[in-house]
């Protein structure tokens, strides 16, 4: 009885210390100096790396975002657009949900989508990014098709370089480039199917 009652202690220890490590919400709040991502003032809980964050009716660009700082889901809701003036990965996904609301990645930003699940860029709003890359293996796909899906029923804008690293697909639907003067396009792409 004693060692059930120790393995019943170890497995719900464990379960909690598990609940404990996935990822929280920050909301940005722009109540610090309104700009800075490593002002604590400017979100509701400061997010760790993984964390998802959640702007609604801002219109701010935020700088100081940490060098190899990534977050899980980053979400711009209402009105306003977020531009992000410093490099930023996204592990999930990246909704612009109102139409009057934008995403841009400011001159010189670097955004980079290398989660290891399906992906999706979506909502009704804006989506500009100075550098894209897409660093995954697997699919890339116009669709929701597993592995990798970028949905997207309007066109992205990518007003400075493209990459995409590894080897993938595109997988029905239609995917064009075109690039503004003295931009770049790397790409390794496998096939199209």
């Amino acid at each position: 009885m004693k060692n059930r009652i120790c393995s019943f202690l170890t497995l719900m220890m464990l379960l909690l210390a598990t609940s404990s490590l996935s990822a929280q919400t920050s909301n940005w709040t722009g109540g610090g100096d309104g700009t800075s991502w490593t002002d604590a003032g400017n979100w509701d809980t400061p997010p760790n790396v993984d964390d998802n964050v959640v702007f609604n009716n801002f219109t701010v660009t935020v700088t100081n975002i940490p060098a190899g700082f990534n977050v899980t889901d980053f979400t711009v809701s209402g009105t306003g657009t977020v531009t992000l003036d410093g490099d930023l990965t996204i592990r999930g996904n990246l909704d612009v949900v109102g139409a009057n609301s934008g995403f841009e990645g400011d001159l010189g930003t670097t955004i980079t989508f290398d989660g290891t699940g399906p992906q999706t860029i979506g909502g009704a709003g804006s989506t500009t990014f100075y550098n894209l890359t897409i660093d995954k293996s697997g699919s890339f796909s116009t669709t929701t098709s597993p592995p990798f899906s970028f949905v997207r029923t309007d066109s992205i804008d990518a007003v400075g370089n493209l990459t995409v690293n590894n080897t993938f697909s595109v997988l029905r639907g239609a995917f064009s480039f075109c690039k503004t003067s003295g931009a770049t396009f790397t790409h390794n792409i496998n096939d199209i199917v």
